[in-house]
């Protein structure tokens, strides 16, 4: 594969299948995902060299069996050039200062907003060791996918009060709009229509 189409493996630590579904569906379309629903698989996983390339691991500090530190030490140990991202539901100063001390790159507090995670995820990949195989283009069709989900978010909201009924100063509900005005909403409502599908074609664009 050439070196500008490699995509990163990422392995996901996380004995919740929801989150495990969010962080794949995020990642999917910039890394190659796999998933580990404890340490103990995780391992299996990282051995399995073979099969499995791991760049960076996204780890939930809260585990059945062996906790998220054990395995960052393991990690860190046997295969130091995985860069390792802390998940926690109980973020804290003392959390962060020993995982830290133990190697970890950066840490993210539950829940996660797809913003927080891209932008994590990319940073962490283009500062590690592996950053010569590392695509430029992973940070900025991830950053493309967070302006394209905004921006969809943004014209779903805007339509949403322009197609809801008018309201006066009052907020009392306008018994009689002008014709005049419903018109001009109409307009822009079809405006921002096109704008919508422009930029439903450019998510599937940038996840293709």
């Amino acid at each position: 594969m050439a070196p500008d189409r490699y995509l990163p493996g990422v392995l996901i630590v996380d004995d919740s299948e929801s989150v495990r579904s969010f962080l794949r569906t995020s990642l999917e379309a910039t890394a190659r995902v796999i998933e580990a629903h404890d340490a103990e698989q995780a391992l299996k996983i990282l051995e399995d060299r073979g099969r499995y390339t791991i760049d960076l691991m996204l780890l939930d500090y809260v585990l059945p069996g062996l906790s998220g530190l054990d395995l960052l030490k393991i990690t860190k140990r046997n295969w130091p050039w995985i860069s390792v991202i802390i998940l926690t539901a109980f973020g804290s100063e003392d959390l962060a200062v020993q995982a830290f001390r133990e190697g970890v790159k950066d840490y993210l507090r539950k829940p996660i907003t797809p913003d927080a995670l891209m932008k994590t995820v990319a940073t962490t990949l283009a500062s590690a060791d592996t950053a010569h195989r590392y695509p430029r283009h992973f940070a900025e069709r991830s950053a493309g996918v967070a302006v394209v989900h905004l921006s969809i978010h943004r014209a779903l909201a805007f339509m949403h009060t322009l197609l809801s009924e008018p309201m006066s100063h009052s907020g009392v509900a306008q018994e009689a709009p002008n014709p005049v005005r419903r018109f001009e909403v109409r307009m822009v409502v079809a405006v921002w229509v096109l704008v919508l599908v422009t930029l439903l074609a450019l998510y599937i664009f940038v996840r293709g």
